[in-house]
């Protein structure tokens, strides 16, 4: 304890000191997240251009906004089904004690099911404050475009596709199309709402 009796925290935490409760810690948490910057470009990246994650789904080379995106994971081992669910709903996987609904972005694009295991990951996004998992085929590399330089949306792949896609860019010669997965994510889309 200081000599103004607060609460030692995680600094200086000796013998005898008081650790902070789940609430406290909670607390300075949602305090640092809160003074973080928001809306400027990640670390190393040039004003004007654009972050994004390279992916596939099936055997389409898609892009997202990186800043959307919370975390990259492997397939969970064990999944719960949900009853009354389609194919595209996968199931919930307990990740790292909170429920996360998983579902198959290959099944939710109208294309094949993406294959689970391998190279298949998990794009964890977050909307109106609930993470959301979506299943891909593989996760390729994380790449920075030139916002000055949108092209046209190519007009291949499935009808679903085209609704959740607002830009695209060129990459290497590719133009490769931006998936909105704030549209994906939407619950008509994926039949939970």
């Amino acid at each position: 304890m200081s000599s103004s009796g607060e609460t030692a925290g995680m600094r200086g935490a000796g013998l005898g000191a008081q650790v902070p409760t789940g609430t406290q810690l909670f607390e300075q948490i949602a305090a640092a997240a809160a003074r973080r910057p928001t809306g400027l470009p990640p670390s190393g990246v040039a004003p004007g251009r654009w972050s994004g994650l390279l992916f596939l789904v099936g055997e389409w080379r898609l892009l997202a906004a990186l800043a959307r995106i919370d975390l990259v994971l492997a397939l969970p081992s064990v999944l719960t089904p949900v009853p009354g669910t389609g194919r595209q709903v996968l199931g919930i996987a307990n990740h790292q004690g909170a429920l996360l609904p998983i579902l198959d972005l290959g099944v939710l694009l109208g294309a094949a099911a993406s294959v689970p295991g391998g190279a298949g990951r998990v794009l964890v996004v977050r909307r109106d404050g609930f993470p959301c998992g979506f299943l891909v085929s593989a996760v390729i590399a994380s790449c920075h475009c030139d916002m000055s330089a949108p092209r046209a949306v190519p007009p291949n792949g499935p009808p679903l596709l085209a609704s959740c896609v607002h830009e695209a860019f060129d990459l290497a010669g590719e133009v490769v199309s931006v998936l909105d997965l704030d549209r994906v994510a939407v619950a008509p889309l994926i039949g939970l709402g």
